[in-house]
């Protein structure tokens, strides 16, 4: 799968999802929420990239909703937790963390502690 991120302005971003077939996707990500997840250390497109790999995880592209705010996904996967401590000693390791985000059940802390982090 490859996916292609643009920014349509004012919080919205066009996604584009290629595979066997094509998928679009019109999604709002805040900046309010960005900084609440990111702590400012990862762009708006960052976190879509790392919200669909994540969602791609679990479902087809043609399963993701064509038209969502990012927050949305939490309400869909509740139960899936931030990394386990062994995962997030591993990281802290390696490089320090930022403040975790505090949204309990939030599923994508783990690929934002990486994705804000250059050559994880």
């Amino acid at each position: 799968m490859t996916i292609h991120i643009e920014n349509s302005g004012a919080g919205i971003y066009q996604v584009t999802v290629e595979g066997a077939s094509t998928t679009v996707h019109s999604v709002t990500v805040t900046p309010e929420y960005l900084q609440k997840l990111t702590g400012g250390h990862a762009s708006a497109e960052t976190l879509i990239q790392k919200s669909f790999e994540f969602l791609l995880e679990r479902e087809s592209h043609t399963s993701i909703l064509r038209a969502f705010d990012l927050p949305v996904i939490q309400r869909y996967f509740p139960n899936t937790n931030a990394p386990s401590p062994p995962r997030c000693a591993s990281l802290n390791e390696r490089i320090p963390l930022p403040a975790r985000p505090q949204s309990p059940g939030w599923p994508l802390a783990h690929f934002l502690w990486s994705a804000s982090r250059p050559g994880m």
